[in-house]
């Protein structure tokens, strides 16, 4: 009984967390006068719609081969489109996160000494060692690299970051398989994700938001295998292995540890609140695991060493302090330098500390936090494409694509297609909720849930839901099926009345 509304619980909260999140960024286009969001989502969701009864209807012809090639087809000319990002628009990398990763794993692989890199490059490693994991991801690829062309040029970076959007798309598609029964339904999974703005417009820029997507989407398939799997030792496994890329993802992207939650809940549901503890227990001491290796190994590498991470090391409080700013900004260079003025890393933290609590005195009442609240949510998901403009603005265009980044019908399409995300996504948490404890939709909205929750509470610039695509796709999937269910009832009983 316990477990049983424990999941209840879980899924109705998650739906209303969802739910919120979207009435949230509707509310703030409609005080912003947004009328181009307001009316572009609703068209291009009808559009979606449109193309999943297309889809329905075709259903008897869509075997499992021809779903696939005919996702190969998308995939491919995703990749075409790709290319061309890559070839013709040039991204000054000097003052941004890929650049010093990338020197650090350019410079392994071609067997320089760390140590000799520059030191504004290596105070950033000491600032960042939950960046390290991008170092790691990078030096296989450049090595490979390396072997075929005789060096590592700015090329690499870039093609490696085509390839990891790639795989995440082809990931979820995997995921969309297992989850969903019919084949129209897994296709148009497959389409709407590469179809999906970011896949393209992030490619030149090779930060973790896009590298980790590959770690959420197998976590999603691995755990959709847990769920789906008959025998509890199999499906312990599963588990297990979606604990292993959350572990590995979170030395790459910080943000991905939520997805713990996800697995824990899971281990608990399938196993009994005994047994769920003792291998949640196993998932964490796994992620710690992992994320001890990462750090150490990065010291052995020389990537840093212990004395400048205890002087630049932000703790994790210096994020939360900075998210209770009053301005509500995802941003505030007052605050890092806040953080930095103090020597030592216990320093940092109990300033951090101190410097919360007077914050949190600020909204105390409910109508404060609600207001706060209410202001990070929109700043984090009401922008269209997550924000690419800010970092297009650092490229160079060329080959006529200038002209196309700045057409009304590229910008229409991207504000088009997020604000029908937002809706799908809300209905998608609803169907969700309905289902049994155990379905895989279920896990994707707890783990939605606390991704929104997440963010609440730290730096948010749009750019970190990047990495998460791969779970707003999936219920984008179901909400669209929701809404179409809706209409087709609704039209029944007005056929019915006539």
């Amino acid at each position: 009984m316990f477990v049983k509304k424990t999941g209840r619980f879980f899924a109705v909260t998650s739906m209303i967390v969802c739910c919120c999140c979207t009435a949230t960024v509707f509310i703030s286009y409609i005080k912003r006068s947004n009328i181009r969001m307001l009316c572009l989502g609703p068209f291009l969701l009808a559009a979606a719609i449109v193309l999943y009864i297309a889809l329905k209807r075709c259903e008897k012809k869509l075997t499992k081969k021809r779903v696939r090639l005919i996702f190969a087809v998308f995939c491919l000319i995703l990749l075409a489109l790709q290319i061309l990002f890559v070839r013709y628009l040039y991204y000054n990398y000097e003052m941004v996160d890929p650049k010093i990763t990338g020197e650090f794993a350019k410079r392994f692989v071609m067997g320089e000494d760390l140590g000799s890199i520059k030191e504004s490059y290596r105070i950033y490693a000491a600032k960042y060692p939950n960046a390290w994991g991008m170092i790691y991801l990078q030096i296989p690829f450049f090595a490979l690299w390396k072997l075929f062309t005789g060096g590592v040029s700015i090329y690499a970076g870039q093609t490696f970051n085509v390839i990891l959007i790639q795989l995440s798309v082809i990931m979820t598609f995997l995921a969309g398989e297992r989850i969903f029964k019919l084949n129209s339904q897994r296709l148009f999974c497959g389409i709407i994700s590469a179809l999906m703005p970011v896949m393209l417009l992030y490619t030149p820029f090779f930060h973790s938001d896009t590298a980790g997507m590959i770690f959420v989407s197998c976590t999603l398939y691995f755990l959709t295998l847990a769920v789906k799997e008959k025998y509890k030792s199999k499906s312990v496994v599963y588990a297990l292995i979606a604990s292993l890329f959350i572990a590995l993802g979170n030395t790459v992207k910080g943000s991905i540890a939520v997805m713990l939650i996800s697995v824990m809940i899971f281990f608990v549901l399938k196993m009994g609140v005994k047994r769920g503890a003792i291998l949640s227990l196993a998932a964490v001491m796994l992620f710690i695991g992992v994320s001890k290796a990462a750090y150490y190994g990065g010291l052995t590498m020389g990537i840093s060493d212990e004395k400048m991470v205890d002087r630049y090391r932000f703790p994790v409080t210096h994020w939360i302090m900075m998210s209770l700013n009053s301005d509500y900004k995802t941003h505030v260079d007052e605050d890092v330098d806040f953080t930095m003025s103090f020597d030592t890393y216990d320093a940092k933290k109990q300033a951090n500390i101190r410097e919360i609590k007077a914050r949190l005195e600020n909204i105390s009442t409910p109508y404060e936090a609600c207001k706060m609240a209410y202001h990070k949510v929109a700043r984090t998901w009401d922008s269209g494409g997550f924000a690419y403009g800010k970092y297009l603005s650092r490229s160079d265009p060329s080959g006529g694509l200038r002209e196309v980044l700045h057409s009304r019908l590229l910008g229409s399409y991207v504000d088009g297609y997020h604000s029908a995300m937002l809706i799908a996504m809300a209905f998608g948490a609803v169907y969700a909720a309905g289902k049994r404890r155990h379905s895989a939709l279920f896990f994707s909205i707890v783990t939605l849930t606390g991704v929104i929750l997440f963010f609440l509470i730290w730096e948010n610039p749009p750019r970190y839901i990047v990495t998460f695509i791969p779970v707003i796709m999936l219920l984008c999937t179901a909400g669209t099926r929701f809404i179409t269910a809706i209409i087709s009832r609704l039209c029944k009983r007005v056929s019915a009345s006539k």
